[in-house]
């Protein structure tokens, strides 16, 4: 499915604090709270100390995260303006000190919208239209900002590519352009999401309209109280009555070639890094009102898996700064955010060379004998080829922060992209890899060493699990990258690959923690108990709420008294998660699997409903909720609703296949047939959808489809031990033996690290 853009709107924009909310939409007026408790003050409060911190913050970004429109604040032309995409001719106008959008609504109807704020300030601002209960959408077609020079001042899509009307997920009256869930915490400060169930509605408010200073410091009524103490009490004061105590950032020297640089000073780096985290991540919410000093309190970051990052940890999809970073030998040696960026100003502390160069010896790395560039051209500066770049939303240039060499052999290997090649278009991969192999010599090993084994584990090859097992036990290697090991080594769980998933569990890292818990889902029930039981008590709330979710998946008649104790608590916070997020159908689709592996088909039933009538075109929970009604003999009520569903979402493939399935149990195969061919049309790179295919044909006597079926699928995923048995005997039973013992051999490869593959050729007739 196309990635969505609109999703994840871009992070640290934002606009003026103190503006007065125009009609009836979010209240920035905070409760009152005792002084006991600390709660939020405004940027005022903070001004009358901390003047250069405030002066400086307030052309950043993050000051124009949000604000109401206004003419100082609009940037885009609103002088009766039009632009057209798919056929629908959205107009900009304004009406004094008003501004207006006419566009297609949720209901396919043109209709006048008033903008009530704009996001964003550059290089693209989008606007926010009031919808009924309370909901603020982000309008898809957004202003340009760029100087005209370089193409800007002007309206223009976010998904240019794909006509797109009302009835589409992706429309700006959607919800995944909604901003009460998608973007509001991070554009704002002390967000309450303020959502009731009951009516599906919104009565958001927030401290700040924009990102400031308790965006990131936490609540200062109490540091307000440590500032107007005697110095006598100040020195009681732990942290100066701060709820984040970010630190000073530490000075950086220079070492000899043989030494790496130091840092003198520098205090609580992982703390400032979390800080940012809460905002700079791809990860979902575990919280209504996130505030812990631990991204993984609040938060499920997401790992290194396809299709966000590439097989070697480069951006891919837009994922921010954070999951590249914590990727990078900079993270590894103690530098953080701020020894590049302004804590307040964001702006870069000085040029991007100049900065590499505090740490990094000119003498050695400006030299043409390490860039292989002329000196000030811009294929000599670090970031040309240590942090290449991709564009976001159209326009938006983000570069990846995990500062790794240049690989062009592991493009000719593995395919994924390198910064030679961002620049040299016109050549290949392999001229590229030539060039620096005659440059560097033949070992460009590089700190981020996972490539191989990741693309091992997307083409499903045989030395995977091996690779991953590596990747996963070496604590060298960055946390992220070992959890991702983790996380793709659920597919391949054995005996060889099970100690180090055991090791995982009591990692220092929670990340590593949390993917650990998941790869055990494929054990019994019992053994799951035996190695996880400890982690429904861990620090980090993500990985409690896994260990919940793993444990507590199973009927109470299969556990005994201390396990349903010891469940109580975890399964309470698990039900308060999902209750916070109650406003998108993910959490909704996770409770109802939960509920059906605990037995408990009428709240898993309900799930699934409440999933489909938040969100209707979520195809989702309609296979769900069919393969629930499969596992109660109401087949054809499963085949009454994804029919629906596909009327609705006629391209989605896993509808398309979930109903093939479906007949096929009801024996109406040439219909099933038709509905597992279109699954395969409509994602010719999915693996399960032409294995099974490829079966069905088989099973209705078309061998010579179901083989041509099986050659195509392998030629994508030519280890994949299953259609490597069907092809083989297919090509056995055709008469095609030279064919056939090709499949074999491969077999034979394949059991030597594979026990899988092992056992299905001893079963085999």
């Amino acid at each position: 499915m196309r990635f969505l853009r609109g999703l994840w709107l871009l992070l640290g924009w934002g606009l003026l604090n103190g503006c007065t909310a125009p009609g009836p939409t979010p209240s920035q007026t905070p409760k009152p709270m005792s002084l006991s408790t600390p709660h939020y003050v405004g940027t005022q409060a903070c001004a009358s100390c901390h003047q250069q911190q405030v002066k400086d913050w307030q052309v950043s970004h993050h000051a124009a995260a949000m604000q109401p429109a206004t003419p100082k604040t609009v940037l885009g032309n609103f002088e009766n303006q039009s632009f057209n995409h798919g056929g629908v001719t959205s107009r900009f106008y304004r009406k004094g000190d008003q501004y207006w959008v006419r566009s297609d609504g949720p209901d396919g109807k043109m209709h006048d919208y008033p903008v009530h704020y704009t996001f964003g300030v550059y290089p693209l601002q989008q606007y926010l239209l009031p919808l009924d209960r309370g909901r603020l959408q982000a309008l898809s077609v957004v202003w340009d900002c760029r100087p005209k020079a370089r193409g800007g001042q002007r309206w223009y899509h976010l998904y240019p590519e794909d006509k797109m009307d009302h009835s589409d997920i992706l429309h700006w009256t959607g919800i995944y352009q909604n901003w009460n869930y998608m973007c509001a915490d991070c554009h704002s400060t002390g967000v309450n999401k303020g959502y009731d169930a009951s009516t599906k509605s919104f009565k958001t408010s927030w401290a700040e309209v924009n990102v400031a200073c308790e965006s990131c410091h936490g609540p200062a009524s109490s540091h307000l109280e440590w500032a107007k103490a005697a110095p006598a009490r100040q020195s009681d004061w732990r942290g100066r009555g701060l709820t984040r105590s970010l630190g000073q950032a530490g000075q950086w020297s220079r070492q000899t070639d043989s030494q790496p640089p130091k840092t003198t000073g520098a205090s609580q780096s992982e703390q400032f890094l979390e800080t940012c985290a809460q905002c700079h991540s791809r990860r979902s919410s575990l919280t209504l009102q996130p505030g812990g000093l631990h991204t993984m309190d609040d938060y499920h970051p997401t790992n290194l898996e396809g299709p966000n990052y590439e097989a070697d940890g480069q951006i891919r999809e837009e994922v921010y700064e954070y999951g590249a970073f914590v990727q990078s030998k900079m993270h590894k040696s103690g530098v953080s955010c701020r020894d590049c960026h302004d804590s307040h100003s964001l702006k870069l502390k000085s040029s991007a060379t100049t900065l590499c160069l505090n740490c990094h010896q000119a003498e050695r790395f400006e030299a043409v004998s390490h860039t292989h560039h002329q000196p000030a051209s811009p294929g000599a500066s670090c970031i040309a080829c240590h942090m290449p770049s991709h564009t976001y939303m159209g326009v938006h240039e983000r570069h990846d922060h995990s500062f790794r060499i240049p690989r062009p052999d592991q493009t000719v290997a593995l395919g994924v992209p390198n910064a030679c090649n961002q620049c040299h278009q016109d050549r290949s991969a392999s001229w590229a890899a030539a060039a620096v192999r005659g440059w560097f010599g033949p070992q460009r090993k590089g700190f981020q060493t996972y490539a191989p084994g990741f693309a091992a584990a997307r083409r499903q090859r045989p030395e995977a699990e091996f690779l991953l097992t590596k990747i996963a036990g070496d604590s060298s290697v960055p946390p992220l990258a070992r959890a991702t090991a983790i996380a793709e080594l659920r597919r391949y769980l054995s005996q060889r690959s099970l100690p180090v998933v055991d090791q995982a569990l009591s990692d220092p890292d929670p990340m590593v923690r949390m993917e650990a818990v998941q790869a055990l889902e494929p054990l019994p029930l019992e053994q799951r108990w035996q190695r996880a039981a400890g982690l429904l008590k861990d620090p980090r709330r993500a990985v409690r709420l896994e260990a919940a979710r793993l444990l507590g998946a199973a009927p109470e008649s299969a556990l005994n008294k201390e396990q349903i104790q010891a469940l109580q608590e975890p399964v309470r916070q698990l039900k308060e998660s999902a209750q916070a997020m109650a406003d998108r159908p993910e959490p909704h689709l996770q409770m109802g699997v939960f509920y059906a592996q605990r037995g408990e088909f009428d709240q898993a039933e309900q799930e699934y409903v409440a999933a489909i009538q938040i969100e209707p075109r979520f195809p989702h929970s309609y296979v769900n909720l069919a393969d629930l009604y499969r596992s109660q003999q109401r087949d054809q009520q499963g085949v009454d609703l994804l029919k629906k569903a596909i009327a609705l979402i006629p391209s989605d493939a896993g509808l398309h296949h979930a109903l093939g399935l479906t007949l096929v149990r009801l024996k109406q195969l040439p219909a099933a047939l038709a509905e597992l061919q279109r699954a395969a049309q409509l994602e010719p790179d999915n693996l399960q959808y032409h294995y099974v295919l490829a079966v069905a044909l088989d099973s209705l006597s078309q061998p010579a489809q179901a083989l041509q079926c099986a050659r195509k699928l392998l030629k994508g995923h030519p280890y994949h031990g299953e259609t490597l048995m069907l092809a083989m005997r297919l090509a056995a039973v055709a008469g095609n033996a030279s064919e056939a013992k090709k499949y074999a051999l491969r077999l034979q490869e394949m059991a030597k690290s594979d026990p899988n593959v092992a056992a299905m050729l001893k079963q085999r007739p």
